[in-house]
């Protein structure tokens, strides 16, 4: 008996009005009832003083089901691989916020004083309310040049005039960032993902690579 052929995959519609947004990395992860928010920040500096103080502000974050979030980790780290950067190089680092039901880490304890120059302070990092909460599946695709990954971000869409209307896949941002900052959101992400228990090894699917 003959198997049914698969059904082709929705073609992706790319979309001119999603949102391009320029970060220099991520800054964090807090994973709730089953999706996971990425935080991602850019330096801003302020010109009206020489030298200005630079300031690490949230730009934009990404919410998106834990199987997305896999396929991210994954794809990502072998692209990077891929491109020659070596992701693997680079050590964790990246803030993890806990859950409601999960107990907080305990209190850092503070740093030993040591003689000699005062260190340079870090920039001040502001929590922006306003920045966009974007939803996604998952990612579509990556693209490098010039030093800068674009990472396309799909979503999952209906037609709801019709019964029994197919999905479509539409994208609905693009994240663009330095490749140092993409190494350090694959390694940072997968290593957070095998905290919470989710494995990311088990995916499988490869999003397209320009």
């Amino acid at each position: 008996m003959s198997e049914d052929p698969a059904k082709p995959a929705p073609k992706l519609i790319d979309t001119l009005d999603a949102p391009e947004i320029f970060v220099d990395g991520v800054c964090g992860f807090f994973l709730h009832n089953g999706t996971l928010r990425l935080a991602f920040e850019v330096s801003r500096a302020d010109h009206s003083s020489s030298p200005g103080p630079i300031t690490r502000l949230v730009a934009a974050r990404i919410a998106m089901p834990a199987a997305g979030a896999r396929g991210l980790a994954v794809s990502l780290f072998d692209f990077l691989k891929k491109m020659g950067l070596e992701p693997g190089r680079v050590a964790p680092s990246v803030a993890v916020q806990k859950t409601s039901d999960q107990p907080p880490d305990p209190a850092p304890k503070p740093a030993a004083t040591t003689t000699g120059e005062p260190p340079t302070p870090a920039p001040e990092f502001v929590e922006w309310p306003g920045a966009p909460v974007i939803f996604a599946d998952g990612v579509a695709g990556f693209f490098l040049h010039n030093g800068i990954l674009r990472i396309a971000f799909e979503a999952s869409r209906f037609d709801h005039s019709a019964a029994q209307a197919p999905a479509s896949r539409v994208l609905v941002a693009r994240l663009a960032m330095p490749a140092v900052g993409a190494s350090v959101l694959a390694v940072n992400l997968f290593d957070f993902l095998k905290k919470m228990g989710i494995d990311p090894a088990s995916v499988s699917a490869v999003p397209t690579m320009q």
